[in-house]
């Protein structure tokens, strides 16, 4: 979701199971918990298309506690930024005591100083010494920072060989080559920058922002882990440069039950990728043949948000996209041999979608029933005529959803 630099506050919630009732409900308790990032997209009035996709959040145990930490992305000023004091990307820890939940702003005492304009972020232990380390996806130079142990970060973007230039939104690793060591895919988007910015009209005489048709599009990157936190560039060798699609999204899984991880990438507005490891570093884009290309309809969405998880307890992984208004989500179910069918309308979670954008989405089992639940956070990526004209600051606000799976279908 497009975030402006003065509204938009990273949320923490609370469950509560309401005593005789079944029901779920949650509480927004950021504020006490000591969460007071403010995101900025660096909205300036030119509509520029990065200023929608918003920015992801990191939950990880950097200090090694057992207890999970967050990450929030930063954005920033999207001009004179070689001039300007740029916010930095914040790390708060996890300082729960007893029932009460809290967290402390350790950015500086971290090390932490990431001031590049945020997208996504990837977490893993690239240098198998215990400590989670973390890559952040960015438009423009992508960074990675090394967990030197005892709470603290080290920049190593200089000499791991992973900066890049692209437009770069998610990113996940894996070991590909069953060496040990994680390895990086990186899901690259659109070929844009402020200069070849254009100005759109399309659902009314008003400006508003443009679509993926509008630009090129951008050729994803995977990087193979040397050691000795050392990445080399294998996207040609590996066939994974040859896909162009605008990459928002991105899992590593084991698709069709070969012992060898694989990528599926969520693409908006163009058919979906499914990369097979084949062995020796290379990958090839089966999702026309495997079902995973377009939908039930044939038809390639604009796919954003993406999860993956076994939710059918069957042994193998299943696949859950959500995409722009007027698209339904999609839920690809697999049947072990990496061949997938869509069946979001038969499990309902095609109901009540189509009026929403989703982006980040995930399985998690809310009420602890043992079934993986279904949430979505939704935007809008085109203005909202009716919120601007009441001044709502940007005017792309939208509920976000939550699916229960009762039984086998889901139920919003």
């Amino acid at each position: 979701m497009g975030r402006g630099r003065t509204w938009s506050l990273i949320v923490a919630i609370s469950i509560i199971a309401w005593p005789g009732s079944g029901a779920v409900r949650f509480v927004e308790v950021a504020s006490e918990a000591g969460i007071d990032f403010v995101h900025d997209s660096g909205l300036e009035g030119e509509l520029w298309t990065v200023e929608i996709t918003g920015a992801g959040v990191g939950i990880l145990d950097y200090d090694g506690d057992g207890r999970m930490d967050l990450w929030l992305i930063q954005g920033g000023p999207l001009t004179g930024r070689d001039t300007l004091s740029l916010p930095s990307d914040r790390l708060y820890r996890n300082a729960e005591t007893g029932d009460e939940l809290r967290f402390d702003d350790v950015t500086e005492a971290a090390g932490v100083r990431a001031t590049g304009y945020g997208m996504g972020i990837a977490t893993g232990d690239i240098d198998n010494d215990g400590d989670t380390d973390v890559f952040l996806a960015n438009f423009g130079a992508n960074q990675l920072y090394l967990n030197t142990g005892e709470g603290r970060f080290q920049d190593i973007t200089a000499t791991a060989g992973i900066a890049g230039s692209d437009w770069s939104i998610a990113a996940t690793f894996a070991d590909i080559d069953a060496d040990g060591l994680l390895d990086l895919y990186v899901a690259n988007y659109l070929v844009f920058d402020i200069e070849n910015h254009e100005p759109c009209r399309l659902y009314s005489s008003r400006r508003s922002y443009c679509t993926p048709s509008n630009y090129p599009r951008a050729t994803d990157k995977l990087y193979r882990n040397l050691g000795g936190g050392r990445f080399e560039d294998i996207s040609r060798s590996s066939g994974v440069e040859s896909g162009l699609g605008a990459g928002m999204g991105v899992v590593a899984a084991d698709f069709n039950s070969d012992a060898r991880t694989d990528f599926y990438v969520a693409n908006d507005a163009d058919e979906n990728f499914l990369w097979l490891n084949r062995g020796g570093g290379r990958f090839e884009d089966d999702a026309p043949m495997a079902g995973a290309a377009v939908n039930g309809n044939g038809v390639a969405e604009a796919s954003m948000g993406i999860a993956v998880a076994d939710f059918d307890g069957d042994g193998d992984e299943d696949l859950f996209m959500t995409h722009d208004v007027k698209e339904s989500n999609t839920l690809f179910v697999n049947d072990g041999s990496g061949w997938f069918e869509d069946r979001s309308n038969i499990l309902g979670v095609a109901v009540g979608s189509m009026a929403y954008t989703g982006f980040g989405t995930g399985w998690v089992d809310v009420d602890n029933d043992g079934d993986l639940d279904l949430f979505a956070a939704n935007g809008s990526v085109q203005i909202v005529e009716s919120q601007r004209n009441a001044g709502v600051v940007p005017p792309l606000k939208q509920f976000n959803q939550l699916w229960l799976r009762e039984g086998e279908r889901y139920r919003l």
